[in-house]
C-alpha cells in the first residue's frame, strides 16, 4: 500500500477499526494502584449495552491523541461501538456480590477499576476512612502518543461503599436504589452536559480544569459522564493520609503526583527529590493564590473548604456540581447544603490559604515524621508567597480587564501602583454595591444581589473618550452599569454617585496617560483604540450563569429528540464555541434556531446566580 493509500484508509473510520485501537489501553490501569495501595478500592465492571452516545468531545479526543487530527467531527458505527465498550461501564459492587447477581461473561471487562479514597466534608468521619468516589470509578490513565499521560474517570458507574448513602445505611446498596439519599450511584445526563459546556468555556479562558470527554446516555435521564485531565488528583487524595498519620502512604501519594507533573513536563526534571518537595510547596503557593484571585475576579463560585475535595491539586476545577458562574459580583451568595452553608466569593481565598497551610504541614510530616499542629504553619513563608501571588494576580487581572495588555499592566503595577489602586478602589465600590433588599433566600441558598455590572463601563469608556474629552455624568455612568436589581428610586437619585463617578474616570484617564508612550493626543488615542478592542473581548457578558445553564441544558434535552446524534453534538459544540468567544461551524437552519434559543437564554440570565 502506498503512503497516500494508507492516509486515505486512516481517514475512513468506518472501514478501519484499528483507528480506535488506543481506546483498548484504557483498561483500569493507573500508577496510583501500584504506589498507594490504601488509597482505593477495586471493582470489576461490566458493559452496559443498551445505551447511546449523547456527546463526544472530538476536540479533546484529538488533543489527547485518542483519535487522529484528520478524523471528522462525527460519530460512526465503529467509533460508537468502541466508546460503549470502553466507557459504558457499571461496577459489580458489594450488593451484586452479596446477592450473587449474575452477568453475561462477555460483558465483564478483564481489568479492575478503582474508586479512590479521599476526604469529603459531608462524611461524618473526618479521617477519610469511609469517603471517596461514591458513584465514580477511574477508567485508568492514558498514555498519549505525544508522551503525555492523562487521567480518565467516569461518574454514574454505580454505588460504591464510599458513598455517603452506603456509609449511612451501613450495608451494601443496590445501584439505582432511589430510597437511599446520596446512594443511588447514578448520574444524570444534565450533569454531563452542564460540565461539558462550562468546562470548555473555562478551559478556553486559560483555567486548568477537568474536561468532559464523552457522555453515555443510559436512558431514563441517567448517564455515565466521562471526564479527563492530565492530572485528576485532588488535595483530598493526599490529605487523607495526612489525617490518618500514614507517613509512608502520604509520601507515595505525593511522589505519584510529582512524577505525573514531571512526565507531563510541567516541572523541571533536574531537581533532586528533596528539592521537588520545596518546588511542590512553591508551586502550590503560587497556583492557589492565582486560582483564588481568578475565581474572585471572574465571579466563579467554587466551594473550597478544608478537605480539598472540590479542586485539583495543581490549582484547577473539578466537579461542576460545586461550580457556579455568577453573572455579577454576588459576593454574599452561599449554597445551602442542608447541614451547612458554603463559603462565599470573598471567603474562597481564606480557604485556599488554609489548603496551602495544610500542604506545608503535610510536607513537614513527610520529611520529619512529626505531625505538628496546623496552626504552626500559619506564618510560614509559603503563606506569604500565597498572599503575594493572590495580590499580584488581583492587580494584573484587573488592569487586563481594564484593557491593558500584559506587559503594560506589569509596567503600570510596578511604576504607578498608587494610580492603579485608586482606580481599583473606585471600581470595587460599584462592583460590590449591594441591593437594599438585603440578604434573602434563593432556591438553593441565600444571597444579596449586586446592583451594578461595572464591567460594562470598562467596555464603554474607551469608546467614549475616543470621541469626547468630557467626563460622563453620573446619570449616563449609572445607566451604563445598571442591572435589573436597580430600583427606579436609585436611578432617580443618581447624583449621590457623582463623586465616585468622577473619581473613577479621573483615575482611569490618569492611567491611560501613564501607559501611553506618547503623551500627546495621537498617543492617547492609539492607547484607547487598543483598550477598546481588548476590553470588549475580556468583558463580554455572554457567559452562561449557574441559573442560565440549568435552562439551557433543559432546552437541549427537550430538543434532542428532533436531531440525529451528530447534529445534537454539533449544536452543543456551537454553543460551547459561543461561550468561548469563537465562531461556530455552519449549522442547518433547524440547528441554528436551537443555538439562537440557547444564546437568548444566556442573555436573559446574564445577571443571575
Amino acid at each position: 500500500m502506498t503512503a497516500s493509500a494508507r492516509k486515505h484508509a486512516l481517514s475512513a473510520p468506518d472501514s478501519a477499526p484499528e483507528l480506535y485501537s488506543l481506546f483498548t489501553t484504557i483498561d483500569g490501569s493507573h500508577p496510583w494502584k501500584k504506589r498507594v495501595p490504601t488509597g482505593y478500592i477495586e471493582y470489576e465492571a461490566r458493559i452496559l449495552r443498551d445505551v447511546k452516545i449523547a456527546y463526544f468531545n472530538f476536540t479533546l479526543a484529538k488533543e489527547m491523541g485518542l483519535i487522529p487530527e484528520s478524523h471528522p467531527n462525527s460519530l460512526n458505527t465503529e467509533l460508537e461501538k468502541k466508546l460503549i465498550e470502553t466507557f459504558s461501564l457499571r461496577i459489580i459492587n458489594e450488593y451484586d456480590q452479596l446477592n450473587g447477581v449474575q452477568f453475561p461473561k462477555k460483558d465483564i471487562k478483564p481489568g479492575k477499576y478503582m474508586a479512590t479514597r479521599y476526604l469529603q466534608l459531608q462524611h461524618s468521619s473526618k479521617l477519610g476512612t469511609t469517603s471517596g468516589d461514591g458513584r465514580s470509578m477511574w477508567n485508568g490513565s492514558f498514555n498519549s502518543p505525544s508522551g503525555a499521560q492523562w487521567d480518565i474517570s467516569s461518574c454514574g458507574t454505580g454505588v460504591t461503599r464510599l458513598s455517603p448513602g452506603s456509609v449511612y445505611e451501613g450495608k451494601p446498596i443496590k445501584t439505582g436504589d432511589k430510597k437511599v439519599s446520596y446512594g443511588s450511584g447514578l448520574a444524570d445526563i444534565d450533569e454531563g452536559l452542564t460540565a461539558a459546556i462550562l468546562s470548555e468555556s473555562f478551559h478556553a479562558r486559560g483555567m486548568f480544569t477537568e474536561r468532559t470527554l464523552a457522555i453515555v446516555d443510559t436512558k431514563d435521564g441517567h448517564a455515565i459522564n466521562i471526564r479527563a485531565a492530565k492530572n485528576l488528583l485532588r488535595p483530598s487524595h493526599l490529605f487523607l493520609h495526612l489525617k490518618q498519620g500514614n507517613q509512608l502512604q502520604l509520601k507515595a501519594a505525593i511522589d505519584t503526583h510529582i512524577d505525573r507533573e514531571l512526565r507531563n513536563k510541567n516541572w523541571p526534571r533536574e531537581l533532586p527529590r528533596a528539592r521537588q518537595y520545596d518546588h511542590l510547596l512553591d508551586t502550590i503557593s503560587k497556583n492557589y493564590g492565582e486560582f483564588a484571585a481568578r475565581l474572585e475576579d471572574e465571579y466563579i463560585f467554587c466551594w473550597l473548604d478544608w478537605d480539598g475535595d472540590n479542586m485539583l491539586i495543581s490549582g484547577g476545577i473539578i466537579d461542576y456540581g460545586s461550580i457556579r458562574q455568577l453573572g455579577l459580583c454576588h459576593h454574599l451568595y452561599r449554597y445551602d447544603d442542608v447541614t451547612r452553608f458554603s463559603t462565599n466569593l470573598k471567603e474562597q481565598k481564606i480557604k485556599a490559604k488554609y489548603l496551602v497551610q495544610t500542604f506545608a504541614q503535610m510536607i513537614h510530616f513527610v520529611r520529619t515524621g512529626e505531625k505538628k499542629e496546623i496552626r504552626a504553619f500559619a506564618e510560614s513563608e509559603h503563606i506569604k508567597k500565597f498572599w503575594n501571588a493572590y495580590t499580584n494576580s488581583k492587580a494584573l487581572n484587573f488592569l487586563q480587564r481594564v484593557g491593558f495588555d500584559s506587559p503594560t499592566a506589569i509596567y503600570l503595577q510596578k511604576n504607578h501602583s498608587k494610580l492603579c489602586a485608586k482606580l481599583y478602589v473606585a471600581y470595587e465600590y460599584f462592583e460590590r454595591k449591594e441591593s437594599a433588599r438585603g440578604e434573602h433566600r434563593t432556591p438553593d441558598g441565600v444571597n444579596c444581589e449586586a446592583l451594578f455590572d461595572i464591567r460594562n463601563i470598562l467596555r464603554e469608556l474607551p469608546k467614549h473618550y475616543l470621541t469626547s474629552e468630557s467626563l460622563l455624568h453620573s446619570a449616563d455612568f449609572i445607566n451604563l452599569i445598571r442591572t435589573p436589581f436597580c430600583t427606579k428610586a436609585l436611578l432617580k437619585n443618581h447624583k449621590k454617585f457623582q463623586p465616585k463617578v468622577t473619581s473613577f474616570q479621573t483615575a482611569y484617564l490618569d492611567l491611560v496617560r501613564a501607559s501611553s508612550k506618547s503623551k500627546d493626543k495621537t498617543g492617547i488615542r492609539k492607547r484607547l483604540l487598543e483598550m477598546t478592542m481588548r476590553s470588549s473581548h475580556v468583558n463580554r457578558n455572554h457567559y452562561i450563569t449557574g441559573d442560565g445553564i440549568i435552562y439551557a441544558v433543559d432546552l437541549l434535552l427537550k430538543r434532542r429528540k428532533n436531531f440525529s446524534p451528530n447534529a445534537f453534538i454539533q449544536i452543543v459544540d456551537a454553543f460551547i464555541a459561543h461561550q468561548c468567544g469563537r465562531p461556530a461551524k455552519a449549522l442547518s437552519k433547524k440547528s441554528e434556531a436551537v443555538l439562537l434559543e440557547l444564546i437568548a437564554i444566556a442573555n436573559e440570565n446574564r445577571y443571575s446566580l
